[in-house]
């Protein structure tokens, strides 16, 4: 997700960060099951999803990032050693060169939420969860998506992030239901950070010293709304899920 990845994956021009996405994650994901002669439909999938799911789950991308930039963010920025500035010095590499806004939506929005997903969710996930169980396959990719983005504040927002996107994967059973999530959180965030660092992007930090940590009324919306989209997920068993991919070998 945007707030945990636009440093140490965001960073770059949208073509830059596009074939960063496409060569260290994307095509690892595929190349794991192709090495170990599975099919990568199978070990990515499943990929169904109805248009209510892909409603909450956009619902979910839309609103989780008041939690990650009024909680998570605060918390990191207090507790664990960071760069001032860093962030908003990204986002400025990212849009302050006025790129083409489908350049920024394919390779700043939709790279991420497509690449990630099939490498943490679908292929990292969908593995564990089919052996051991639903809390133990979040908790571990969650941890692993983390690394995936240092250093330390953004690997702690990482890790909220892969939880949310782990949680709406297995709710869903449908990789393609966090792929949407994390695509409108990307979104999201891209709207909103600019605004808080300031067109020169030398703010330091994007929430500002005097912001309060828990502001009600934005929390007690943002959790409404996440609410209602983790009800349209549904909820899919780990036999519904072994039936799905049964059904992917077959075909």
């Amino acid at each position: 997700m945007a707030l945990g990845a636009l440093g140490s994956v965001l960073g770059g021009s949208p073509l830059e960060n596009l074939l960063r996405q496409l060569m260290a994650v994307a095509a690892p994901a595929v190349a794991v099951p192709l090495a170990l002669g599975l099919s990568p439909a199978r070990a990515l999938g499943p990929f169904a999803a109805s248009p209510r799911q892909i409603a909450g789950a956009a619902l979910i991308g839309a609103s989780w990032w008041v939690f990650a930039l009024l909680c998570v963010l605060p918390l990191a920025q207090a507790v664990l050693p960071s760069d001032d500035g860093e962030l908003a010095r990204v986002a400025k590499s990212l849009l302050g060169d006025r790129p083409h806004p489908a350049a920024v939506l394919v390779g700043v929005v939709a790279a991420p939420a497509i690449a990630e997903e099939l490498l943490f969710r679908g292929l990292l996930t969908g593995a564990v969860w089919r052996r051991y169980g639903p809390v133990v396959a979040v908790a571990a990719s969650s941890v692993l998506f983390s690394l995936f983005h240092p250093p330390a504040p953004r690997m702690l927002l990482a890790l909220t992030n892969g939880i949310i996107l782990g949680v709406v994967f297995v709710r869903s059973g449908s990789v393609v239901a966090s792929m949407v999530t994390h695509a409108v959180h990307n979104a999201m965030v891209l709207l909103i950070v600019p605004a808080l660092t300031g067109a020169d992007g030398q703010s330091g930090d994007l929430v500002p010293a005097d912001t309060p940590l828990i502001p009600a009324l934005p929390l007690t919306v943002a959790a409404a709304t996440i609410l209602i989209g983790f009800r349209g997920l549904g909820h899919t068993k780990r036999d519904d899920f072994r039936a799905e991919d049964k059904m992917t070998r077959l075909r």
